[in-house]
């Protein structure tokens, strides 16, 4: 094959690498920007996966408390136990979020550049596809017009200037190829952190209503707290050696009585033993009280797909690998538009002389 001929080959390969490399810089750009804007939703997820976590501590720890109560420990300890077995899954969830959501917040920036800079290559892809077509508008009717002429000096220049205009083409071939791939990775890989954010995202939904009922629990513990302050009061009778009043005797035993008042949460501390015998009508008056208050603690709500939202993170921090590469699809295709200038002035300098030699 002639020189010229591989040259235009050449040529329309670039043009449909570059129209091939638009679409694909756009479909690419297209998913850097939902990648961005779940990226941002994910933030408000970890943020809601930290509350959660420090909520769920905070209430377990206010309960231990009323789990030791008679009479309303058993709502509150299955409460209780809800709360810690969600924490359980929670906690390593939030130092695996904690972790994807620094890496998110590194990346992200480097995202948003590329989606500005993509806005500028599509521009200068634009002109080199233009370039390409320009060039190969200049020397095919120049080659087409030397074959049907068979001027062979008209050939042997297209070909010289072929020769040297080949090499640099093809590095840019070669370049778009790489670009295209690289731009199909970048779509990928940006519709893969979309998609396992989105997911997380999903299950986040439901945070609201658990801290909901979270919130809800303080209420549910107030009458606890308010009966525990209650104070209750006991008669207590006992003989006693008083004065006697007959003339007969010095002294005779005679009944007093005492009333003892303690708060419920001093009965349940524990009272002095010295009135151990006055201890089981205060517990039995306060058994009588709490039982009263017919406490319903709030279900607490479960989150489907919680179990796999560590397994889904862990998943994405493979996904954030890309964010390095992104200056050199920039750099190398202004290198390649840069190139295609020079090759649109050295074709624009030979056109001018293959007219005068075909004059």
């Amino acid at each position: 094959m002639r020189q010229t001929d591989k040259l235009l080959n050449n040529l329309k390969t670039t043009t449909s690498d570059v129209k091939d490399l638009q679409n694909k810089v756009k479909k690419a750009q297209d998913k850097v920007r939902k990648a961005i804007k779940t990226i941002k939703d994910f933030e408000e997820v970890d943020d809601g996966i930290t509350t959660i976590d420090n909520t769920l501590k905070g209430v377990s720890t206010v309960m231990v408390p009323f789990t030791m109560v008679p009479a309303v420990g058993t709502a509150v300890s299955a409460t209780k136990k809800t709360i810690d077995t969600t924490k359980k899954v929670i906690s390593p969830i939030r130092k695996q979020s904690n972790k994807l959501d620094k890496k998110a917040k590194d990346v992200r920036p480097k995202l948003e550049k590329f989606d500005k800079k993509i806005t500028a290559l599509q521009t200068k892809l634009t002109t080199l596809r233009n370039t390409s077509d320009e060039v190969y508008n200049k020397i095919k009717p120049i080659n087409d017009c030397a074959v049907e002429i068979k001027s062979s000096s008209i050939k042997g220049a297209l070909d010289v200037f072929s020769k040297s205009a080949n090499p640099p083409v093809e590095e840019i071939n070669s370049s778009l190829k790489k670009c295209i791939d690289f731009c199909e990775d970048v779509e990928s890989k940006a519709n893969a952190i979309e998609n396992a954010l989105k997911e997380a995202t999903k299950i986040s939904v439901n945070f609201e209503g658990l801290i909901n009922a979270l919130e809800k629990i303080e209420d549910a513990l107030k009458p606890i707290q308010d009966a525990l302050k209650f104070k209750i009061s006991i008669p207590y009778s006992f003989k006693i050696k008083i004065d006697s009043k007959k003339w007969w005797k010095i002294w005779e035993w005679g009944w007093k009585t005492v009333n003892y008042r303690f708060s419920i949460q001093q009965i349940l501390d524990g009272i002095n033993s010295g009135i151990s015998a006055v201890n089981d009508l205060l517990m039995k008056a306060a058994e009588k009280v709490l039982k009263s208050l017919k406490i319903k603690m709030p279900s607490i709500p479960s989150i489907p797909g919680l179990s796999k939202l560590k397994k889904l993170i862990d998943g994405l921090f493979s996904k954030f690998d890309i964010s390095d590469k992104f200056e050199d699809l920039y750099d190398e295709l202004r290198e390649i538009v840069d190139a295609f200038n020079s090759l649109k002035v050295l074709s624009l300098s030979f056109n001018i002389k293959c007219i005068k030699n075909k004059k």
